[in-house]
Order: C-alpha cells, then sequence, then structure tokens
C-alpha cells in the first residue's frame, strides 16, 4: 500500500508541508479513535501493570482509561476498581468511609501528582492492579508510515480523508482557488461522514480550522 503521504497527494496534489501532514494525520487518528464504537476500540487497549503503592506514573500520557482492575488475591478474582476523586484519597484508606474506602473485594482508584493510584495497595505477589487504557496513536513518519500501529485497519482510510481535508483547505488558502478546492472538499468530507457512518459512528467532521 501507497504510504499515506502518497495517498493524500492522490486526493489533493502535491502539498509540500510534511511536518503539517504529520500532525493532520496524527490529530485525525486521535479524533477518530476518541469516537470509534467499544468494540472497535477494544482493539486498541493497551495494559499497564501497577503493583506498589506509587502507582502508574505519567498517567498524563497514557491516554483514555477504560478500565482499572485488581486482583483480591492470589490466584482469586479479579475486581474491578472503581473511580473515586482526587480530594477523596485520604478516605480511600478510612475503613470508615462507606463510599470511599477501598477493599480487596471493592478496589477503588484516583489520580494524584499526575498518577493512578489503587487502594488497596496492590503488590507483585498475586494482587497486581492492571490499567487499561488507549493510548493516542502518532504518526511519526508521512512517507514511510502506511499503517498505525494500535489502530483499526478498517478506520486508517477515515485519518487520511481527515488530513486530506485539512490539506484541501490548506491548499484553498493558499491558493484561493474556490472552484477546484470548494467541491473537492465537499467531496471529502461527504466521504468521511460515510466512512464514520459505516462504523457505527456519528456524523461529526473536522471543521475548517480545527487542529
Amino acid at each position: 500500500m501507497a504510504n499515506f503521504k502518497t495517498q493524500i497527494e492522490d486526493l489533493v496534489g502535491s502539498v509540500s508541508d510534511d511536518p503539517a501532514l504529520t500532525q493532520w494525520l496524527t490529530d485525525g487518528a486521535r479524533e477518530i479513535l476518541r469516537v470509534l464504537p467499544p468494540e472497535l476500540k477494544q482493539n486498541c487497549i493497551t495494559i499497564s501493570e501497577v503493583t506498589s503503592s506509587s502507582g502508574l506514573a505519567n498517567i498524563d500520557t497514557k491516554g483514555e482509561i477504560v478500565a482499572v482492575t485488581r486482583t483480591d488475591s492470589s490466584g482469586g478474582t479479579i475486581q474491578t476498581c472503581r473511580p473515586i476523586p482526587t480530594w477523596a484519597y485520604g478516605r480511600a484508606v478510612d475503613s470508615s468511609s462507606l463510599l470511599y474506602f477501598g477493599t480487596v473485594s471493592d478496589p477503588v482508584y484516583y489520580i494524584y501528582n499526575n498518577s493512578l493510584r489503587v487502594k488497596p495497595d496492590p503488590d507483585s505477589s498475586g494482587q497486581e492492579a492492571v490499567v487499561h487504557h488507549l493510548v493516542a496513536p502518532s504518526v511519526a513518519n508521512t512517507d514511510g508510515d502506511s499503517g498505525i500501529t494500535g489502530f483499526p485497519d478498517e478506520a486508517e482510510h477515515l485519518v487520511v480523508l481527515y488530513a486530506s481535508i485539512k490539506a484541501a483547505e490548506r491548499l484553498l488558502a493558499v491558493e484561493e482557488d474556490v472552484e477546484l478546492y470548494g467541491p473537492l472538499i465537499n467531496t471529502l468530507k461527504q466521504s468521511y461522514t460515510t466512512g464514520l457512518q459505516s462504523l457505527g459512528v456519528g456524523t461529526k467532521q473536522p471543521q475548517q480550522g480545527e487542529r
């Protein structure tokens, strides 16, 4: 398959701005991943293990949190952790707090100091916690890439369409040729909308000037 840059230029013509193409592709992949139905998102989930009280660091780089689980004992049952607000972190270890206290059968998690913490504290001896999250994809090289790691194959053509719309809007702004780029942009947007609908997504389109 042709690389992303070739696919885009086949649709809109020459675009001599590789950094912009890379950004548009990345923005498109992240936007599309955000709105994909759950059955397609399942293929994009990454897991990170938590085995201490320090939790999972740099949570702001981990993408959307889908679920957090904790094993209640060695070889035991995997329990789903409840999210609690950051301000209630002290109550997560307070047995008098009926709402926020975390137990092995009803564990909780919260975000504190850019870390995801699980209570009771997980360990590496049979009471591990696991964070299931969606890492936002990045397209690093428009010249060489023709696929996106951790992204549904059936949605990749929509990323190309998203970036092509942005490229065509840039060309319209530069060349001011409404007769050429106006119909092209409308056609690309219709294809993008139809593609989203075919995957069970709504009708959200990238708006002009949106990054």
